[in-house]
């Protein structure tokens, strides 16, 4: 396996291709990095693959993207993608995968779980009915107001990053930001220590992916990015989505100033 380097939130094009050869039978990339809100251009990505080596599968993580910025097999190259309800005001649980008809027809996707052969023979076992019409009726009430969530979510963030207190800075992608996540660094003060403060105002943001709050060691992707070890130690993440507002958005920056203030003095 070869991961690839991920400097200001821009995938190396170069190296990807360095990196493919004719043994490379998957080439998997997220979308939107969920901790940086950087948009990695799958789809031209994907097609340096495709060209070094036809053959080659192509998967995306689409989780972030989904619902924030176009996504469809066709923009973005993909053999696979993958989807979640969750992240969409959907129930948790749930998520989608789409397959293409290239990869059915070749069948090189094989089940991980087996028995009565349902999904195809994909995935056997009783489907999630209640999860699934969950995520159905979540995305037809998301494509309502596409277009003018996207908008208000990148204007609140736009807002957030051109406030932000003295000494705090965002981690802005080199390339395209995804409008609804932004990452900053605190002055010398640790992510966990801010968390506690933040929570004790009834704000909730993260130090990180909510799949690997848990881990231990170096920040992989803000290691990536370009961060040292200190200010990743110093990082929050920051979600908006389409039901964030500009009294959310001025609480955070005003808790943030006065939890800065606070904790300088301790």
């Amino acid at each position: 396996m070869v991961r690839l380097s991920t400097r200001g939130g821009v995938i190396d094009k170069d190296e990807l291709r360095d990196a493919v050869n004719d043994r490379t039978f998957l080439v998997s990339i997220m979308a939107v990095n969920n901790e940086t809100g950087a948009v990695y251009d799958v789809g031209e990505l994907f097609a340096l693959a495709k060209a070094k080596n036809p053959d080659v599968i192509t998967h995306t993580d689409a989780v972030q993207a989904f619902m924030k910025i176009p996504v469809s097999p066709a923009r973005l190259k993909a053999d696979l993608i993958t989807l979640s309800a969750h992240k969409i005001h959907g129930p948790k649980g749930i998520g989608a995968l789409y397959v293409s008809g290239g990869i059915i027809k070749r069948k090189d996707l094989s089940p991980v779980i087996f028995g009565g052969g349902q999904e195809s023979g994909l995935r056997s076992g009783t489907e999630n009915t209640v999860g699934i019409a969950g995520f159905g009726a979540a995305c037809e009430e998301g494509m309502k107001t596409l277009a003018a969530d996207h908008r208000r979510m990148q204007s609140l963030r736009d807002t957030l990053v051109a406030s932000l207190p003295d000494g705090v800075s965002a981690k802005v992608p080199a390339g395209t930001w995804a409008p609804h996540v932004v990452n900053i660094t605190l002055p010398n003060i640790k992510s966990e220590t801010m968390l506690h403060y933040l929570s004790r105002q009834g704000i909730y943001v993260s130090s990180g992916s909510a799949c690997s709050s848990h881990g231990n060691g170096d920040n992989r992707v803000l290691s990536a990015f370009g961060c040292s070890r200190k200010d990743a130690d110093c990082s929050l993440r920051i979600s908006l989505c389409r039901e964030s507002t500009e009294e959310d958005v001025t609480a955070l920056i005003s808790a943030l100033r006065d939890g800065i203030g606070q904790i300088v003095q301790i």
